[in-house]
């Protein structure tokens, strides 16, 4: 025969009293757990290395410090761009015949604003006079006249700058051993270390 079977009336009442009593033993139990127990210093003490002021003032204070960046970031952009708008290059110069003369010496290096063959010439006759001896005003001054006739159509490729822009009949200005008609004129552009001849020979006739 199964055990028999406890009913359990559900319309019955709690011990109220029971109940109650067992709740506030257990809550004088935590609260004197609580002032016996040793304070954490994660939770209770504050920290030193905390900031003193709100998550606002925070906020307010890294966008100003990250506008101050972004101004001198700015600042720093702006003073490259000025000094990318004139570098300095250096090149070696060799001079031959009357423009060594004039010079006073065959080779030297010389430093100069800009990066282009125009640049240099107009910084190195600043210096040196020897514009005359090199640089034709006219079509007429920067050819000369032959003993026998042209063919029609020329071998190879000849070039020539502009006017205003050739050279005087004889004299040469080449870089790095080529004509600079054969390159861009007077735009060729110019690197550091780049050789610039400035030729200007001496013509004997007999």
């Amino acid at each position: 025969m199964p055990p028999p079977f406890r009913t359990v009336d559900s319309t019955a009442t709690p011990n109220c009293t029971a109940t109650a009593n067992c709740t506030a033993t257990a809550n004088r139990t935590i609260a004197d757990a609580d002032e016996t127990a040793p304070r954490s210093r994660t939770t209770l003490e504050p920290n030193m290395f905390a900031a003193s002021y709100s998550t606002p003032e925070r906020v307010r204070s890294t966008m100003q410090s990250d506008a101050r960046t972004a101004e001198e970031t700015a600042d720093e952009r702006e003073s490259s761009v000025e000094s990318a708008d004139g570098p300095e290059t250096t090149v070696e110069v060799r001079c031959t015949g009357h423009v060594r003369t004039a010079v006073g010496e065959p080779k030297l290096s010389f430093a100069f604003e800009g990066t282009t063959l125009r640049a240099f010439l107009d910084a190195f006759f600043a210096r040196y006079d020897v514009k005359d001896l090199l640089l034709a005003e006219t079509e007429d001054e920067a050819t000369t006249r032959g003993w026998a006739d042209p063919p029609d159509e020329l071998p190879g490729t000849w070039r020539k700058n502009p006017e205003g822009e050739q050279t005087r009949t004889y004299a040469r200005v080449l870089v790095n051993g080529q004509f600079n008609e054969h390159l861009a004129g007077l735009d060729t552009r110019l690197r550091d270390g780049d050789r610039v001849g400035l030729c200007y020979p001496f013509i004997f006739c007999c």
